[in-house]
């Protein structure tokens, strides 16, 4: 047998639909009564027409009955949003041009808002798709007048409220110095998404494109902690010399672009800026790198091609003390806090700065002006967060005036 309950919601359910023939009926049926009480009015002596108001105002008032007749046999919220839309969809009929209008409105609305909201939320809440992207600190320096700091700085930067100028671009001397410290952030990885600087060119098949790429060190997809979806990722041995490791890692979009998720793509060489390159490896799906949440890089290449993809007029940035322009990752190790972290690395940037900038330039011979302590402290973002913002332009700040927010071309 069917509980009460539920016979009430079917009855409900099935009296929105049929709303005219219910309503017909209801009116039928209240005519009736009405012309039965005029009879019996009749009857006792009274004239049609005074019968017929007698028999009216002893039924009583009929627009409440059809009222509560209405809320009993549906949901009368449905039924009322139901009228409404059929009300407007008559008056939009009638007035196309108001129609139109109408729709490019909520259209042009819609499609803002929606824009906005995917901005603010990859910006704001999206997580790197990695393991634990809750463990992973982006660094960054602080950098004012006093700074030992000269050369030239590639890649965003903001200032803070004591004036500072806030990097993340480190060179890659001072990259290698910084691998090789104590510090509490395991073991550091480089990245650069090229795209900031300059646009390469890719050759598959005879048919060439402008791809994005991000080049990467050797431990960085393990530093990451991703592996490859097909074939390998990029290893130390890949990066081991500057010029060598023609090899790629490609994103799971561009493998499906080109080479319809073919197996076969392992192997296979393409020309980026006109020199061969074997692909090695396809990235997961989702894995946009660590420069974006928002969108993936096409490529993934060893930071040692940069002198023969990305050349220089001044030569190689992997041997440049001077000239600041990847940027660092670690992962914060479970049980330390970070205040431990930031001090340990500090540390260990001072040092690096010592040793990679000490008797370059005449003025540190003469003068060896490092920075006070304190001055060259390590901050940090949670890579979830900041990344989508400190890669949003490409401006680098000449070392005449570091808080100045002016900017130089990398070139």
């Amino acid at each position: 047998m069917m509980p009460g309950w539920f016979a009430r919601l079917l009855s409900r359910i099935r009296g929105l639909f049929g709303q005219a023939g219910a309503e017909r009926e209801l009116n039928e049926e209240i005519e009736a009564h009405v012309e039965l009480l005029a009879e019996r009015f009749v009857c006792r002596g009274m004239s049609r027409t005074e019968a017929a108001f007698a028999a009216r105002r002893q039924f009583g008032n009929t627009t409440l009955l059809k009222q509560r007749h209405r809320e009993a046999r549906t949901f009368l919220w449905l039924a009322t949003v139901r009228q409404d839309i059929d009300f407007a969809i008559r008056v939009l009929v009638k007035r196309p041009g108001i129609a139109a209008v109408s729709v490019i409105s909520l259209a042009l609305g819609i499609g803002a808002n929606t824009a906005i909201f995917t901005l603010a939320k990859a910006a704001l809440f999206d997580a790197l798709s990695v393991p634990h992207p809750e463990q992973l600190r982006l660094l960054a320096y602080a950098q004012d007048e006093r700074s030992a700091i000269r050369g030239h700085t590639w890649g965003d930067f903001y200032v803070d409220t004591q004036g500072r100028a806030v990097l993340a671009s480190f060179s890659w001397p001072v990259y290698q110095e910084l691998l090789h410290k104590n510090h509490s952030l395991g073991e550091l990885f480089a990245f650069v998404d090229l795209t900031q600087f300059e646009h390469l060119s890719a050759t598959i098949d005879d048919h060439a494109e402008v791809v994005t790429t991000e080049l990467v060190s050797g431990n960085f997809f393990q530093g990451m902690g991703v592996g490859a979806a097909l074939g390998r990722p990029i290893q130390p041995g890949d990066d081991a010399v500057p010029g060598s490791g023609a090899v790629a890692v490609i994103s799971d979009s561009f493998w499906t672009r080109h080479f319809d998720r073919s197996l076969s793509v392992i192997g296979k060489t393409i020309d980026v800026n006109l020199t061969p390159i074997t692909i090695i490896g396809v990235a997961p799906h989702g894995f946009t790198g660590a420069s974006s949440v928002q969108r993936s890089q096409d490529l993934f290449m060893p930071l040692s091609m940069q002198p023969v993809i990305f050349p220089q007029k001044a030569g190689s940035l992997l041997t440049d003390r001077d000239t600041w322009w990847v940027q660092v990752m670690g992962r914060l190790q479970p049980g330390t806090r970070l205040e431990q972290a930031r001090a340990s690395l500090a540390v260990g940037f001072d040092q690096a700065i010592q040793s990679t900038l000490a008797w370059s330039r005449p003025l540190f011979r003469e003068r060896r002006c490092w920075p006070k302590a304190g001055q060259t402290a390590i901050s940090y973002a949670m890579a979830s967060r900041a990344i989508p913002a400190l890669n949003g332009i490409s401006h680098s700040i000449p070392w005449e005036t570091p808080s100045s927010k002016r900017w130089a071309s990398p070139y």
